[in-house]
């Protein structure tokens, strides 16, 4: 068998060719998973990052909700008011009567009210008569405040000869525990389906 000794250049070439099949190696198996490692560690990482800054304005709006809330407990009014149970129509007129009865005059007018939804809205015109803005507005308040779920609207305050008139509704929520709910309506029942 005869050994023939390789040339300078081929001897450079095969030196060439290792130095690259080396580098082929080094970069499919080390640097690119490497590199895809890396990439998709960084995109976990922003999406981690926007987890945790949602998370943080999450808290940030609980907290400033259950501030508010405290403060809301600790108003004048109290606690927001639950919503009483249908008929609460006498405490309401205690309620009314109670409240102006440090007025001069007053006058109340319920409103006809729908019965066939879970909750009641009783709706109170009312026009009160007092000496100064002062009572009036604390009239006001004192209604606002009242331990039945309500809510003021159409408010105007005025001056006349007989001293501040003020006009305003209320309503006061109740709720029927007993309410069920209609079933509901299927609206293709009773179409024909065309013949074909």
């Amino acid at each position: 068998m005869m050994y023939r000794s390789f040339t300078t250049r081929e001897k450079v070439l095969m030196l060439i060719l290792a130095i690259l099949m080396c580098g082929l190696a080094y970069y499919y198996v080390i640097h690119l998973p490497v590199t895809t490692q890396l990439t998709q560690l960084t995109t976990e990482k922003s999406e981690i990052e926007t987890e945790m800054l949602i998370a943080q304005a999450k808290q940030m709006q609980i907290q400033n909700m259950q501030s508010e809330l405290e403060e809301l407990a600790a108003a004048p009014g109290g606690p927001m008011a639950a919503v009483p149970e249908y008929d609460n129509v006498q405490n309401v007129m205690n309620l009314l009567n109670q409240t102006l009865a440090g007025t001069l005059d007053y006058s109340v007018r319920f409103q006809q009210f729908d019965l066939s939804a879970q909750f009641v809205r009783r709706v109170v015109t009312l026009t009160f008569t007092t000496p100064d803005y002062n009572q009036a507005k604390a009239t006001v308040q004192t209604l606002a405040a009242a331990p039945y779920r309500c809510q003021v609207g159409n408010l105007s305050i005025g001056v006349s000869e007989q001293g501040v008139t003020t006009d305003m509704t209320i309503t006061f929520f109740e709720a029927q525990s007993n309410y069920v709910a209609p079933p509901a309506v299927d609206e293709t029942a009773g179409e024909e389906e065309p013949a074909a």
